[in-house]
């Protein structure tokens, strides 16, 4: 995508038509094409800074109001709730056409549910297992999914699916708990979860489109790789084994055009911003995290055979989207490091060098897509990049002065702070992307 795409159209429509290598009419097709067309969105690290400043500045208020919270009266604090929720659904009314309002609303109605449980239990001193109110919000957000039809809140919607599912598997007492279960109620129990799975899967796939479907495949995958290590013979004691399986989770999904027949351009943002989420947990092992266990279990070997299909499948796509002046090779080899990093926390006493090695990468992958944006003058790789390489930045300033926010007003400062440093950065991101609009006009 190129900046000012409209006026770099017209252009070349112009000149085209001059050059008669199109007709007058076809011109005009074109162009009421493109003014039919929605512009796509794409979440930039401007827009992440923007939003983790408002998000400071408003926990420094959450924090200020918390401080007095026991001296306000329940019935306040309920109403005050009550007087949100009917505000959220107002205003979704009312910007039912707008393309930002609109959504992000939705994904705070389809949490409000939860906050309201919250609150509600805080104030009469109820107690309980944590699936219940995940599983009543599922529930009570599931109109609005369907009525809004927003993909972000169909989004958020699936998320909190995959937390109620594992929780509710995984937590002793709740009904769809597995711990402790007999054979046959196993055995029932995982036909049921594979059917929500499955309806959740077919919503998220009509309403917020391929990207959020594959990365609820992924989810599902490493479900079934979780039940198969708490419920079965099948071995897994080593916690570095599902670093390795995720790895090579993230070569997999390079190829899953021809599994779930998606376009491919989506299954390479997928696969991209899946690679870049792995490196960036990697990154936190700079902190000295140790992990451990016994290597001769089955895990290890289903592991190896999901690594094996991992190299296969990356071996045999297209690396057409991300290829830049390296070629397809290097592409690859920067695919396939998240996985190579992974293998060597399997080792003994390197997990502190893995960390450190992975943020390299992670640069190192972000400024190859960079150049390879500016290549193929490609506007949405050179944002990915940067919000990336930004997300990176934010966190290590995080754990570098993190302990300093022990109060409100140094909440304010911080998100003072995100919003300068959004500036600074929004103003290298245009100037990056000046230099792929001349790339394309080239």
């Amino acid at each position: 995508m190129i900046r000012n795409e409209k006026k770099w159209l017209e252009a070349r429509l112009e000149e085209w038509v001059g050059e008669r290598l199109i007709a007058g009419d076809q011109a005009e097709a074109i162009r009421v094409y493109q003014g039919e067309k929605p512009e796509r969105q794409w979440l930039s690290f401007f827009g992440l800074l923007v939003g983790v400043g408002a998000l400071s500045v408003g926990i420094g208020t959450i924090l200020v109001v918390s401080y007095n919270w026991e001296r306000i009266p329940p019935v306040l604090r309920q109403l005050g709730f009550l007087l949100a929720l009917a505000g959220v659904a107002e205003g979704m009314a009312r910007s039912a056409g707008n393309r930002i309002a609109g959504p992000a609303l939705g994904v705070i109605w389809v949490l409000l549910p939860l906050a309201g449980i919250g609150l509600w239990g805080q104030v009469y001193q109820l107690s309980g297992d944590a699936f219940t109110p995940l599983a009543v919000t599922l529930m009570l957000a599931l109109p609005v999914v369907w009525i809004g039809r927003h993909a972000s809140a169909a989004a958020a919607h699936a998320l909190v699916f995959v937390w109620t599912i594992f929780v509710g598997v995984l937590e002793p007492g709740s009904w769809i708990s597995m711990r402790g279960a007999d054979a046959l109620r196993t055995s029932w129990l995982a036909v049921v979860a594979v059917v929500l799975w499955a309806a959740m899967l077919h919503q998220t796939r009509r309403l917020s489109g391929p990207a959020v479907t594959l990365l609820l495949w992924m989810a599902f995958l490493v479900f079934m790789f979780t039940i198969a290590g708490n419920w079965t013979g099948f071995d897994i004691r080593h916690e570095g084994i599902h670093f390795v399986v995720a790895g090579a989770l993230t070569m997999i999904f390079w190829v899953g055009e021809g599994v779930l027949g998606l376009s491919g351009r989506r299954v390479a943002d997928v696969g991209w911003f899946a690679t870049a989420c792995f490196l960036y947990v990697l990154s936190f092992f700079h902190h000295g995290v140790g992990i451990g266990g016994g290597l001769e279990t089955a895990g290890l070997y289903y592991a190896a055979v999901l690594s094996v299909a991992g190299v296969v499948c990356l071996a045999r796509a297209d690396m057409d989207e991300v290829a830049g002046a390296g070629g397809p090779h290097v592409a690859r080899v920067l695919l396939a490091l998240p996985w190579i990093l992974s293998a060597l926390l399997l080792g003994g006493d390197r997990h502190e060098a893995v960390g450190y090695l992975a943020n390299f990468v992670l640069v190192v992958f972000c400024l190859y897509t960079m150049h390879s944006a500016v290549l193929r003058a490609d506007r949405r790789r050179v944002n990915a990049a940067v919000f990336v390489l930004g997300l990176l930045m934010l966190t290590r300033i995080m754990d570098y002065f993190g302990s300093l926010l022990t109060s409100g007003s140094a909440f304010l400062v911080l998100g003072f702070l995100f919003l300068a440093m959004a500036y600074g950065l929004n103003r290298g991101r245009r100037h990056v992307l000046e230099q792929v609009e001349r790339g394309g006009e080239a």
